[in-house]
């Protein structure tokens, strides 16, 4: 389906929201003193996708899901940490030579056991899972705005037709009254009152 945003004879605001949060609106203020009329066109599927391409919520939520692949990736490490190397040097008292130096070396290493790895591997990926389902959600909301939006637009050009083509009824209904006054079949007071109903 493929909208067209006309002219509009009144001071108007014509809101094409096409992508959204932040919002996701094309704003166009018509004027009756604005001498071009610009057509801006758009499907509802290219709402729909500019609407999740720009949508920070859905970038901020697809950022949190690279950070729960990473800690996914951590988790199935077989070591969790690095080994820690330390090393000390101290002087020892010693009763035959005098004094001496004690030199101590270190080396640490965290080992998971009784199925630690395998549980933080499921947690792991409970969060992918979870992130997953908050970016569908994001998804959802952010297409069923613009789906509302779009229509409620279309709703909007619709009634601005509706309102012009009255408008052309009301003019051509006006001159033929004039020209019934200007023929002498209505009077002065029936011409006023005709153009005070019909403004």
């Amino acid at each position: 389906m493929i909208v067209s945003i006309h002219h509009i004879k009144c001071t108007t605001i014509v809101i094409l929201i096409s992508s959204i949060l932040a919002l996701l609106a094309l704003t166009s203020n018509v004027s009756m003193a604005q001498s071009e009329v610009k057509t801006k066109t758009a499907t509802l599927e290219e709402c729909i996708n500019m609407a999740i391409e720009n949508n920070l919520q859905l970038a901020s939520a697809r950022k949190r899901l690279g950070a729960v692949k990473a800690d996914r990736i951590k988790a199935s490490l077989l070591l969790p940490t690095n080994p820690k190397l330390g090393s000390k040097s101290g002087a020892r008292e010693s009763s035959s030579t005098g004094r001496d130096t004690d030199y101590t070396i270190t080396l640490s290493q965290e080992f998971e056991v009784f199925g630690q790895r395998r549980k933080r591997i499921r947690v792991a990926e409970k969060g992918i899972e979870r992130v997953k389902f908050e970016i569908a959600d994001v998804e959802r909301n952010v297409i069923a705005k613009v789906k509302a939006n779009f229509y409620e637009v279309l709703t909007s050009l619709e009634i601005v037709k509706l309102k012009s083509y009255v408008e052309g009824i009301f003019e051509k209904l006006w001159s033929a009254t004039v020209e019934r006054y200007k023929a002498g079949a209505i009077s002065a007071l029936e011409l006023n009152s005709i153009k005070i109903r019909y403004g």
